[in-house]
């Protein structure tokens, strides 16, 4: 068995490790207990893990193209993952698109990334990816608005009927896009609609010949002279 004996002084002289006396001496002298224990431990800490920080951050300029710092390990697994951070870091603005459902806004936002990237290297792309889904339909709007002739966005029949590869640009084609679909919708619903009306009219007119029948029963009844 190990018997610890770098612990909390007692009277300025290291003792076997004790938990209790341990804490007693951290209550009682914190500052002699750092000074003697602590401060090594942290700096062991900071020791080991120092130059995994150092080469995590020399990947993170990597990955924008900013110059690696001296002393930084290339071939270490921290100097990789900081390069893959720094390149994922653009698109986050698309990720979050997605985890929203929004498919189209993380398309306009990966598309300025690469706009970004192409125009001002890896900071730039971080730049398109934060820019790229506001420009984009700021952009469509403003087009939708001069060529378009929409004069109220909040009203579903402003505007002419402008589409650009079957994404409607004014409110007006947006309106129709969703009467279209809502008019096919119908035309499949319709033969079901016309099967559920055709029994119930066969319903009714079973329960109206059973109502003629009891009728005539009930009136052949009534004038029975032999009852």
């Amino acid at each position: 068995m190990v018997v610890l004996t770098e612990r909390i002084p007692t009277g300025g002289a290291m003792v076997p490790f004790d938990p209790m006396q341990a804490a007693w001496g951290y209550m009682n002298q914190p500052g002699a207990a750092y000074n003697a224990y602590g401060a090594r431990q942290f700096q062991d800490l900071l020791n080991r893990t120092q130059p995994r920080a150092l080469n995590a951050y020399g990947g993170f300029r990597q990955g924008f193209n900013l110059g690696v710092p001296q002393g930084v390990n290339q071939a270490s697994k921290a100097f990789t993952y900081g390069t893959r951070l720094a390149k994922g870091i653009p698109y986050l603005p698309a990720a979050g698109n997605l985890l929203e459902g929004d498919l189209a806004g993380a398309g306009m936002s990966a598309a300025g990334v690469l706009a970004g990237t192409a125009i001002g290297g890896p900071l730039g792309g971080v730049v398109g990816g934060m820019l790229g889904e506001p420009v984009i339909k700021g952009t469509g709007k403003l087009v939708g608005g001069v060529i378009g002739g929409v004069s109220d966005w909040s009203d579903p029949l402003s505007g002419r009927d402008m589409s650009i590869l079957g994404i409607p640009l004014t409110p007006y084609a947006k309106t129709k896009s969703k009467q279209r679909k809502a008019l096919e919708l119908a035309e499949m619903r319709m033969p079901l609609y016309n099967e559920i009306a055709k029994k119930e009219t066969q319903r009714q007119m079973a329960l109206n010949n059973m109502n003629n029948a009891g009728q005539i029963i009930a009136n052949v009844y009534s004038t029975n002279p032999f009852r």
